[in-house]
């Protein structure tokens, strides 16, 4: 976790993947977090394996130390940005649906960068399709597949990449409901459109508009539901792309301030300097309250556990709480478990614990089997066990399909527990 020490952070399981994003040096920029693993963005030499489980998407601007072998190296081009002509579409290979000469004028084009070995790109196959069904008068999706050939690939034979496009899109004909192209190895467009965007992670998308001019330029997963608004705007011709590049220039603005505060927090955790790490933590809030809210609970654990500053640990966290991270679920959470859980708390504000579980939980509709499990977790600290329980019902029931079986496992562990200590009969 990038010189987090791992006797100051209890809350492992809570926030732990959280600090793997929100701590990321300069070089691999992180955004809005989320409670659950999220599709993040993937650089073109990284291997599924080792892909975070929180969003780390680069900044546009971000240029990789070095070209990855067996893809296009940056070229020369003016910074393609938001209101050019959208380059000209042209992959190496058409590999599903009609091939496209050129953009249709009146017509909108969601263009998405991916590759076979990148998962969050799988991620988006779902929403990709429900924008074609939705649109389909209006809009054309197209998927161009880019950087299959890996660091890891340099090696081999350059034709096995095209055979590889086509498997997977043969495998999930059905599933991919629109456009498909293979941009090659050393592809055109990788350089036209990635390149000149200075985009260097994937899934990237492009929205052109009726006009064919580049009308967006993001992630498809990150901030969440973005695309999707500004697709329909363009669509309805409501979208102003001044005002969009505007905004996309100041998040840029922020993200980079932001990198530069998470590598002094890294660095400040390293030395053990907790006042650093104090004022850092209300400073990134104040930057980014939805990419930086977790940060929190680390803090309110230094207070609680190394500095032993209790009033002060429980006076931040209410601060904090009904202010700049008050619509934060996950930040409420987090700081709330820590609250109950942390090792060597000299008094354990449970008042103060509940309150922010139970706003957690209607800040998510009661629909988190983590939050609502963190809830259960306060009502038994508090010794009201049957609230425990039915808490932790709740919880076990809102789990999603891909938890881990061992979360699983420990949240209907405790379940159990609550229910025994309820003596409420077994369901």
């Amino acid at each position: 976790m990038h010189g987090v020490n791992p006797k100051l952070v209890s809350t492992s399981h809570r926030i732990g993947r959280v600090l793997l994003a929100a701590l990321v040096l300069a070089s691999t920029a992180s955004a809005a977090l989320a409670a659950q693993p999220q599709p993040t963005t993937i650089e073109p030499d990284t291997q599924p394996e080792s892909v975070p489980a929180t969003p780390t998407p680069q900044p546009p601007d971000a240029q990789p130390d070095s070209p990855t072998p067996g893809n296009a190296a940056p070229p020369t081009l003016p910074p393609l940005v938001m209101g050019d002509a959208a380059p000209r579409i042209a992959p190496e290979k058409w590999i599903n649906g009609a091939p496209i000469e050129a953009f249709e004028p009146g017509r909108v084009y969601l263009v998405e960068f991916w590759a076979t070995w990148c998962e969050p790109c799988r991620d988006s196959i779902p929403l990709l399709v429900r924008l074609q069904k939705r649109y389909k008068d209006a809009l054309t999706v197209v998927g161009v597949s880019v950087w299959e050939k890996t660091t890891r690939e340099f090696s081999l034979p350059d034709d096995i990449f095209i055979d590889r496009v086509r498997r997977f899109v043969d495998d999930r004909r059905e599933a991919m409901a629109f456009t498909v192209a293979y941009d090659g190895v050393e592809g055109e467009m990788a350089s036209t459109w990635m390149a000149a965007a200075r985009r260097v992670s994937i899934p990237s998308v492009f929205i052109v508009d009726q006009a064919g001019r580049i009308a967006w330029i993001g992630n498809p997963h990150q901030p969440p539901g973005e695309m999707e608004s500004v697709l329909g705007q363009v669509i309805d011709k409501t979208w102003d792309i001044a005002q969009g590049a505007e905004a996309l220039r100041l998040r840029e603005e922020t993200t980079r301030k932001g990198n530069a505060l998470a590598k002094k927090f890294t660095q400040a955790m390293e030395k053990h300097d907790f006042r650093e790490v104090e004022r850092l933590t209300d400073e990134m809030i104040t930057l980014d309250a939805a990419r930086f809210g977790q940060v929190a609970a680390v803090n309110l654990e230094i207070l609680l556990t190394q500095t032993r500053e209790t009033d002060k640990a429980y006076a931040f966290a209410r601060r904090v709480s009904a202010g700049p991270l008050a619509s934060n679920p996950n930040a409420l959470n987090d700081m709330a478990w820590t609250i109950v859980t942390a090792h060597g708390v000299e008094r354990r504000d449970t008042d103060l614990a509940l309150s922010l579980a139970r706003t957690a939980c209607d800040l998510s509709l009661h629909q988190d089997g983590r939050i609502l499990d963190t809830l259960a977790r306060v009502h038994a600290e508090r010794g009201e066990f049957k609230e425990a329980y039915e808490a932790a019902t709740q919880a076990v029931a809102q789990l999603p399909a891909d938890t881990p079986e061992t979360t699983r496992e420990e949240i209907s562990s405790r379940q159990e527990q609550y229910r025994v200590r309820a003596g409420v009969g077994p369901r």
